[in-house]
């Protein structure tokens, strides 16, 4: 026998077979988790991709699924801290 009909001859299945039946419980407990784990994947898939995108002359792109809007204003960097313009909002939405 040359090596090519040893590795077809082997038959893997009955090196690993189950000797024992795993008990019931556990069985309805993969099950479950694996219905899961699909639904999670298909929630996915199904959501829209959100990202930023910059093209070669810099200009940059806020993308959320087919939408794509450009991105023309920014904060300055001589301008107000991020934390004062969130109390400024967080007071004026307490005032409403």
């Amino acid at each position: 026998m040359n090596e090519t009909e040893t590795i077809t001859a082997i038959d893997l299945y009955s090196c690993y077979e189950i000797f024992c039946e795993p008990p019931a419980d556990f069985v309805e407990e993969c099950r479950r988790y694996w219905e899961n784990i699909e639904k999670i994947r298909t929630a996915k898939e199904k959501a829209p991709q959100i990202f930023y995108a910059i093209e070669f002359d810099g200009t940059m792109y806020f993308c959320h699924g087919n939408t794509r809007i450009k991105v023309t204003e920014h904060f300055s960097d001589h301008g107000r801290p991020i934390a004062d313009l969130v109390e400024d909002v967080v007071q004026f939405a307490a005032q409403n």
